[in-house]
């Protein structure tokens, strides 16, 4: 997808076997994916590197947590001086860390659902409303008002 391409630090690396393995700004994470039914393309080395991995042990939504890989990575990565891993694991499920996808700068969080605080695959939609909107507000002759029904039901 050409819009995804134009994404400045959110990357989709690789999918498969229900997960996919994404870089979000400085992290890299792997979380569930149930529609990735295919082989993955990367070495299981590249995702076991990953530096947060989501797990939902009893496939309820809601119940799953996340596991961090070397929290003094992370921390530089985050230009955080904390190395105390439940303070940084706090950081990335609370206060976030700022990732820029297409034309926006997104806080992004951890949550235990196992998303990131925002949809990347909605990125397309973003920027046809920003191409779109300046059109339709002239036509109309006034600024246009939008509805977004996107909406996420867990």
């Amino acid at each position: 997808m050409k819009a995804m391409s134009e994404s400045k630090e959110y990357k989709l690396l690789d999918s498969g076997r229900g997960r996919k393995l994404e870089q979000v700004g400085p992290i890299t994470i792997n979380r569930q994916a149930p529609t990735a039914m295919w082989e993955p393309v990367l070495h299981k080395e590249k995702w076991e590197a990953s530096h947060a991995h989501h797990f939902r042990p009893d496939n309820k939504p809601g119940n799953g947590h996340w596991d961090f890989k070397s929290i003094d990575t992370i921390s530089n990565l985050l230009n955080s001086p904390e190395s105390n891993s439940s303070k940084i694991s706090d950081i990335l499920k609370t206060e976030g860390w700022k990732t820029k996808v297409g034309p926006f700068t997104l806080n992004t969080k951890l949550t235990n659902f196992g998303h990131l605080g925002f949809f990347p695959e909605q990125l397309s939609q973003w920027n046809w409303l920003i191409e779109n909107i300046p059109a339709i507000n002239t036509r109309l002759g006034r600024p246009a008002k939008i509805l977004n029904l996107f909406g996420y039901t867990g």
